[in-house]
């Protein structure tokens, strides 16, 4: 699906300084941890889930969190994907 361009303004506003991919990497992943709430409470919906999550709830689950930041980072050409499972 389409991104809505508020979600890849964030990325670049987040990431205008670092040249390095690990350097983007770090900085979408400060900003999650230090203005997102982690909650289990399923009150993220509506056709853009990472929309809710970033600019309205501002809390979700774990999911949400790795979703948002590859998403944001493949937004500004960063290569990332969610993995998941247990070891």
């Amino acid at each position: 699906p389409a991104l809505h361009p508020k979600i890849r303004e964030l990325a670049v506003t987040l990431t205008a300084l670092r040249l390095r991919d690990y350097d983007k990497a770090q900085a979408v992943e400060a900003y999650l941890r230090d203005n997102l709430s982690y909650s289990l409470k399923g009150n993220i919906g509506g056709r853009e889930p990472l929309l809710d999550f970033l600019f309205i709830s501002r809390a979700g689950h774990c999911e949400y969190f790795s979703s948002a930041m590859a998403v944001m980072l493949r937004s500004i050409g960063v290569p990332a994907r969610v993995v998941t499972g247990f070891y």
